[in-house]
């Protein structure tokens, strides 16, 4: 709605990119969030101050080779598409899954327990998707499909909401888009609320099950998109989406609940032991 954000003070004005913005405050709650948590758990400031700058940059490289690839596959992934220093070409899931492998290679080498660094990750990571969801819905990319209810939006000339539909139609004599799922907010507000039950699950079981909050953050998030999928504007997609992310999303869930079942039995068969980290 917004994809130019202007600041004002003092006769001074500054237009940020509401993208940019948001998903600079993605990587800030996900960083502090962590750093918190992780000093409460004990753990290594050094080693998480490096996994946290570890995972933000895999996030970048990951989010940017999972949309390549579904857009164009193994061709598309070349070396000035890939290390492109326009920010663009972003799919949330690729980074996930990237700072996760990178992470845990990260925790095993500097023998830190990897269940409890997930665990300080969970809060500022579930805070961190729904600012960027936000920043999806201000820059009117990742948008809906066409619908008739109450809460559907439209968006103007200056969103990439309004030259999708202009090219999927073919036509230009309108000044908005047809009226649109707000699909962004959606996924913002599942976010947040899977920050909510992180939070709940770390105060309530964080010192018997550690990694149970970040497992519970990627079962809920990933159900939510895993559903929401089908309200996506097709437009948008490219020719590989509907073969890799329905899959990429149903695996991982299916990994997150086998994982949970695993931790839970392991944390009910041990003795009762102090903070692990």
């Amino acid at each position: 709605m917004y994809p130019q954000i202007v600041l004002s003070w003092g006769g001074l004005a500054l237009t940020l990119s509401s993208y940019r913005l948001f998903m600079g405050l993605f990587a800030l709650s996900v960083s502090v969030g962590a750093y918190i948590v992780g000093s409460r758990k004990q753990l290594n400031r050094r080693s998480l101050l490096f996994i946290i700058l570890l995972v933000n940059l895999a996030a970048l490289l990951g989010s940017r080779l999972l949309y390549l690839f579904s857009q164009g596959g193994l061709t598309s992934l070349t070396m000035a598409r890939v290390f492109d220093l326009h920010f663009r070409f972003f799919s949330v899931y690729g980074g996930l899954v990237l700072a996760g492998i990178l992470g845990l290679a990260a925790c095993l080498f500097l023998r830190l327990n990897p269940w409890v660094v997930g665990d300080a990750f969970a809060p500022g990571l579930g805070i961190g998707l729904a600012l960027a969801k936000t920043g999806c819905f201000l820059n009117g990319c990742c948008f809906g499909k066409v619908s008739g209810l109450p809460w559907s939006v439209s968006f103007p000339p200056e969103a990439q909401a309004f030259s999708y539909q202009i090219m999927a139609s073919g036509m230009t004599l309108f000044s908005r888009t047809a009226r649109l799922h707000p699909v962004q907010l959606y996924e913002a507000l599942a976010a947040l609320a899977g920050a909510l039950v992180c939070i709940w699950v770390l105060k309530r079981y964080g010192r018997k099950i550690s990694g149970l909050a970040i497992l519970t953050l990627g079962l809920w998030f990933t159900a939510w998109r895993w559903g929401l999928y089908g309200f996506r504007a097709s437009v948008i997609r490219g020719s590989l989406d509907h073969q890799i992310y329905p899959w990429l999303y149903g695996t991982l869930i299916v990994i997150c609940l086998i994982l949970m079942i695993v931790r839970i039995k392991t944390a009910q068969s041990s003795p009762a032991h102090p903070l692990e980290g």
